[in-house]
C-alpha cells in the first residue's frame, strides 16, 4: 500500500492506496494539543503509521516537505521538523521507502492550472475542489492535499492513479 502524509500538529491528513481501488482512501487525524506538545505528536504519527502497517502493509510512504518560514518560532520548527523525521525514522525502521515531497512539486501535479502566486488559503480551497473532481469527499484541506502528494507519488512510480483515469483533469476556480 501507499501511503501519504500532509503532516500538521493540529490535523495530518492522510491518504492511502493499493493496486484494485479506484479511489484512494483518505482521513485526517488530530496529532496533538497544542504546539508544545511535539513528542505527543510524535507518538500519534508512530501509532498511525503502525495501525495502517499492520492492518495493509505500507511498501511506500510520502510526505509533504515541511515549509519553514523565518517568522517561524522555535515551538513551531520544532513540532514540524519533529513529526517529519519521526515519520521518516518509522519508515526507515521498517524498511520502507520514504519520499518527501516539496509542496511545489504535488500542486504542480495535482494543481497545474492554478495561476501563478497562489497563496495559502487559496491552495487549500483549490486543492478540495481537485479532490472532489476526482471524486473524493475531504472533510478538510488536509485530506486533500494528502491526496495530492499520494497522486504526485503515484505518477513519480510510474503508476498511473485510477481516478486521472476515470476522469479528464478539469480546470481549478
Amino acid at each position: 500500500m501507499l501511503f501519504a502524509l500532509d503532516l500538521s500538529g493540529a490535523n495530518t491528513g492522510w491518504a492511502s492506496w493499493e493496486p484494485g481501488q479506484q479511489l484512494p482512501t483518505i482521513s485526517s487525524i488530530k496529532l496533538c494539543d497544542g504546539r508544545h506538545q511535539y513528542a505527543a505528536a510524535c507518538i500519534e504519527v508512530h501509532k498511525l503509521l503502525g495501525a495502517k502497517h499492520k492492518e495493509y502493509g505500507i511498501t511506500h510512504l510520502a510526505r509533504e516537505e515541511e515549509i519553514l518560514l523565518p517568522s517561524d518560532k522555535l515551538v513551531n520548527l520544532r513540532l514540524s521538523i519533529g513529526i517529519a523525521t519521526h515519520a521518516e525514522s518509522w519508515a526507515k525502521v521498517k524498511n520502507v521507502p520514504c519520499t518527501p515531497i516539496a509542496s511545489r512539486a504535488w500542486r504542480g501535479t495535482w494543481l497545474p492550472d492554478a495561476p501563478k502566486g497562489t497563496k495559502g488559503e487559496v491552495w487549500k480551497t483549490y486543492a478540495m475542489e481537485r479532490a472532489r473532481q476526482y471524486g473524493l469527499d475531504p472533510l478538510s484541506h488536509d485530506e486533500a492535499e494528502a491526496a495530492g502528494v499520494l497522486d504526485h507519488l503515484m505518477l513519480k512510480l510510474k503508476i498511473t492513479p485510477p481516478w486521472r483515469l476515470a476522469l479528464p483533469l478539469l480546470p481549478t476556480l
